[in-house]
C-alpha cells in the first residue's frame, strides 16, 4: 500500500505519477499535492479500514427497537442519526481517535517516506535519525563518539546523549497519554453501558 499512498499524496486523487488528461484534450484533470505536508500523515491514517470493522460492530448493537420508535414518531433519517444514533456513539468514536491518533503519531516508515524537509519530520523519525548516528559513530558512550566524529561533537554539546534518547522517547509518548485521558471518560461510559445490558 505504500505506493498507492505516496501517489495519491502527489496526485489527489489519482494514484498514477502523472495526472491523467481529460478526455478529448490535451489538458490533466486538476489535482492536489500532499506530499511534504503534514495532511499526508494525517488524511492516509484517519480513511483505515479498521475503523470501518469497529463502526460496524458497534452500530450493529444499537437495538433497532429505537430506530423504529423514533421513525413512529415521524423522525427523518438524518435527524434520526443526529439526535439518537450519534450520541449513542460517542464511545466509538472516543476508541477510533485513540487508536488512529496513537497509530498516527508513533508511525516512523511512512513519515519517512512522504516527508522531504528535515524541519518537518515527527519525532519518531528525529529520535532514530538521532540514534542512528549514535550508531554510526560505533560508541555507546558520550567520550567516544565526541573523540570519534566532529558532528558527534556537536549533537554532545547541544546536550544530547543516550540519556537523553530515552527522555526524548518519553516525551513522545506524552501526547498519546493526553489524548487517552480526554477519551478515557467516554471508553468507561462504553464499558459501563455494555455491561448493563
Amino acid at each position: 500500500t505504500l505506493i498507492p499512498m505516496f501517489l495519491m499524496t502527489r496526485n489527489f486523487p489519482f494514484p498514477l505519477p502523472t495526472a491523467p488528461l481529460i478526455p478529448g484534450t490535451d489538458i490533466a484533470f486538476p489535482t492536489l499535492r500532499f506530499s511534504d505536508t503534514i495532511w499526508a500523515v494525517i488524511l492516509p491514517g484517519v480513511f483505515n479500514a479498521f475503523n470501518f470493522l469497529i463502526f460496524k460492530g458497534f452500530f450493529d448493537t444499537i437495538p433497532t427497537s429505537i430506530i423504529q420508535a423514533a421513525r413512529v414518531d415521524g423522525g427523518s433519517e438524518l435527524n434520526i442519526f443526529r439526535r439518537i444514533v450519534l450520541p449513542m456513539s460517542v464511545p466509538v468514536y472516543a476508541v477510533a481517535t485513540w487508536l488512529q491518533f496513537g497509530g498516527i503519531w508513533d508511525s516512523y516508515l511512512w513519515p519517512l517516506v512522504v516527508f522531504q524537509s528535515p524541519e518537518k519530520i515527527p519525532t519518531s523519525v528525529a529520535i532514530t535519525n538521532l540514534m542512528n548516528r549514535f550508531i554510526q559513530a560505533g560508541s555507546t558512550s558520550a567520550e567516544q563518539a565526541s573523540q570519534l566524529s566532529a558532528t558527534m561533537r556537536e549533537i554532545l554539546e547541544a546536550g544530547l546523549s543516550w540519556n537523553g534518547l530515552m527522555v526524548l522517547g518519553l516525551l513522545q509518548t506524552i501526547p498519546i497519554f493526553i489524548v487517552f485521558i480526554i477519551c478515557r471518560e467516554y471508553l468507561m461510559r462504553g464499558i459501563r453501558l455494555r455491561g448493563l445490558k
